[in-house]
């Protein structure tokens, strides 16, 4: 009797877990006719891990790394775009994508996520203590420096002469007779047809003391005549002006200077004055034409348009007869700077046969008017 009570109470708990089994399992699939294929299954996912304190929790019996993301875009206006990507990136663990042109973040993430991301920059996204206003933008005086290193004589300065001679002259001809401390010579061309009268005509470029130093050269052929002559007079357009100086920047700024110019550095270009936000000025610098454009990129950046070139020139018009203006690009740049930072550009130029090396200095200052 007892036997048998005992396997009634086993037979009972198998069928109870039968029972619970097929709860579990759900209804059964039909039969197919068809034999079953294997199907290959993907590798298992790492689950995103996210930090309790910050992210929202996940709903009830939802896994958070399998809820669906969506794309959002964040206009910053204070705050840097890349330092905001690194912040959220290591507190949310999610896609963050940075837009550096525009200061912008776009982030692909869930919902929940999202909307703490967007407490996140609420907060974060505030003016700092060096932050400036349009006003501020507005009241700044802008000084424009343009130095140029010079190598060799000091007291030379750069030309340009057109000749013409009856008889052919020789370049070793031209270096016997510049052979003086007070003349240099860098470059000689003649041409290979003749003028109408029947004379060579010959370029020489160089650098010489004054007009004696040529006439003394030109002693040495006398069937020869000079029909132009060009002097390069940026290089002393300044010297006198002490505003004008190196020694008027920054002592940082000046140090900077210094280490990559080194040399006997000149100053060869100057102008100062206000420009609107977003505006234009058009001014000569030395002996160029100066075109800058200044506008806001946000509230602590500045983006420049900067040109320098050569005053327009006639030409003969190379196709046949007539004449144009031609104009010679010294410096060209766009660049982005913090308001109120000194921003500092490299160039170099051609000056009558000798290459120049040169750096534009931009110093912004508060208009205490």
């Amino acid at each position: 009797m007892k036997n048998r009570m005992l396997i009634a109470a086993v037979f009972g708990v198998l069928l109870a877990a039968n029972v619970s089994l097929a709860q579990e399992a759900g209804p059964p699939e039909p039969a197919s006719s068809f034999p079953r294929v294997a199907q290959a299954s993907s590798p298992p996912q790492a689950p995103r891990s996210v930090r309790p304190s910050i992210a929202p929790p996940a709903f009830p019996g939802r896994n958070a790394s399998q809820s669906p993301t969506e794309v959002s875009v964040f206009d910053l206006r204070y705050a840097d775009a890349g330092d905001m990507a690194r912040m959220i990136g290591q507190l949310f663990r999610v896609n963050v994508h940075i837009d550096q042109r525009l200061n912008r973040l776009v982030l692909n993430a869930t919902k929940e996520q999202t909307k703490s991301v967007i407490n996140v920059i609420a907060e974060m996204d505030v003016p700092g203590p060096d932050a400036s206003t349009p006003r501020d933008m507005q009241g700044l005086i802008y000084r424009v420096f343009m130095f140029e290193v010079f190598l060799g004589n000091p007291g030379l300065k750069s030309f340009s002469m057109d000749l013409r001679t009856a008889v052919p002259v020789s370049s070793q001809e031209v270096l016997d007779a510049a052979a003086n401390d007070d003349l240099e010579i860098s470059q000689f061309l003649q041409s290979r047809g003749h003028s109408s009268r029947g004379e060579m005509e010959i370029l020489v470029q160089g650098k010489a003391a004054s007009n004696d130093s040529l006439k003394r050269m030109l002693d040495s052929f006398p069937e020869s005549r000079i029909t132009e002559l060009r002097w390069d007079e940026d290089e002393t357009f300044t010297d006198k002006l002490a505003a004008a100086q190196r020694g008027q920047l920054p002592e940082r700024v000046e140090k900077h200077i210094g280490k990559f110019l080194g040399g006997d550095i000149r100053t060869v270009g100057y102008w100062f004055g206000n420009v609107s936000v977003p505006g234009e000025v058009n001014a000569p610098i030395g002996p160029w034409a100066l075109t800058l454009q200044l506008d806001a990129a946000s509230d602590r950046m500045l983006e420049l348009d900067i040109s320098v070139v050569t005053p327009a020139q006639i030409v003969e018009a190379p196709s046949g007869p007539g004449q144009s203006y031609e104009t010679l690009e010294i410096l060209s740049n766009s660049i982005r700077a913090k308001v109120g930072k000194p921003i500092i550009i490299g160039y170099n130029r051609e000056s009558y046969g000798v290459r120049k090396m040169g750096a534009m200095v931009i110093v912004s200052e508060a208009d205490s008017l």
